[in-house]
């Protein structure tokens, strides 16, 4: 070996020891952020999914007085688990449309009502098979189609195929989520916990944070650009109530506080590996969005009468200077990177 050979060789190790040592940084936040957030969060949406589809069996089987508020009890316990894990485009759920066949929202052209209207018109019970179902439009495979069967004009209680539409959807929810969950424990995890490569997920631990990273930062945007701007009316344009997010179940204020909560679990997680000067400057802005989000009031009522303008555009600043200040901390002390995301068709 000549000395130049040498001497490169050990630049080479020097250099790869350097990167293999930054990487390692990383491992103990992913391993939290799977154990902590995302295994627990998925769980507690496959589990509400699960007796959201018994619920169903058990209605369809034996039609009950209290029917339909048994139904509209396990939608709104499913949602709320939902509603947690609004933001995660990540691992699992990824694949096979199992997010948009979850949560086709926003809804385009009224996907959602015409293709429910079509299955429930033709009776047609081939259709409802595991299978084919699986394969239908995902407007119609997930919470969106289940809120219009519960919280419109059909009584499912007292429609049988109506029913066995729900229930077809319930099962279909319940089997995405059970997957999913299934796969982050089974197949993300020991990964995660080793700090090795996923042949189609990360290939690194810095892939996985930095992609969690960014889908925090979606989060928000989903919550500002698709929640807030597109029905609200500010900046001039007209307002939109009608398309209003669960505007039929009236969880519009309820999903946004679990919203934030859900971005709040994360973040909480990765500010432990920060100062604490740090961690606190991040709560702060936290309690400035939910007091900004109080001041919302009834939203729907708000937009129809153009008279939250104001407070609309307080709580989006106070969002914006939550998510840029995360956007900081995060890049200037763990050396994260601001890249695509989901909304960017990544």
């Amino acid at each position: 070996m000549t000395y130049r050979t040498f001497i490169l060789a050990i630049v080479g190790l020097v250099f790869f020891s350097t990167i293999s040592t930054a990487e390692d940084r990383y491992t103990p936040i992913n391993t939290a952020l799977m154990n902590e957030v995302f295994l627990p969060n998925f769980k507690g949406l496959a589990d509400a999914a699960d007796e959201q589809h018994h619920a169903w069996e058990q209605t369809c089987a034996a039609p009950a007085l209290d029917g339909e508020k048994v139904l509209r009890k396990a939608f709104h316990k499913t949602m709320d688990a939902w509603a947690l894990v609004f933001h995660w485009n990540i691992g699992p759920i990824t694949q096979h449309l199992r997010r948009d066949s979850l949560y086709h929202w926003p809804e385009r052209r009224n996907s959602i009502g015409k293709s429910l209207a079509n299955l429930l018109a033709n009776e047609q019970p081939e259709k409802l098979s595991t299978k084919r179902f699986s394969k239908a439009s995902v407007a119609v495979q997930g919470l969106p189609a289940l809120e219009r069967l519960l919280f419109e004009d059909i009584d499912v209680t007292k429609n049988a195929w109506a029913c066995k539409v729900g229930m077809t959807i319930a099962l279909n929810v319940q089997m995405i989520t059970k997957v999913v969950e299934r796969e982050l424990r089974e197949e993300i995890e020991p990964l995660l916990n080793k700090g090795t490569p996923h042949p189609d997920f990360f290939d690194q631990p810095s892939d996985f944070i930095n992609r969690v990273f960014n889908e925090l930062l979606t989060g928000y945007r989903i919550i500002k650009d698709q929640k807030i701007l597109m029905i609200s009316g500010v900046g001039g344009k007209s307002s939109k109530p009608n398309r209003i997010e669960n505007r039929r179940s009236k969880r519009f204020e309820k999903n946004l506080k679990l919203n934030l909560h859900g971005l709040l679990l994360a973040q909480k997680v990765i500010a432990r590996f920060l100062t604490d000067a740090h961690q606190n400057k991040l709560s702060k802005g936290f309690e400035d969005v939910h007091l900004a989000l109080k001041e919302l009031g009834d939203f729907e009522t708000g937009i129809k009468n153009k008279t939250i303008q104001p407070q609309i555009k307080v709580f989006l600043a106070t969002l914006d200077a939550v998510r840029n200040a995360m956007a900081k901390e995060y890049v200037d002390q763990l050396d994260l990177i601001v890249g695509f995301n989901s909304l960017d068709g990544d």
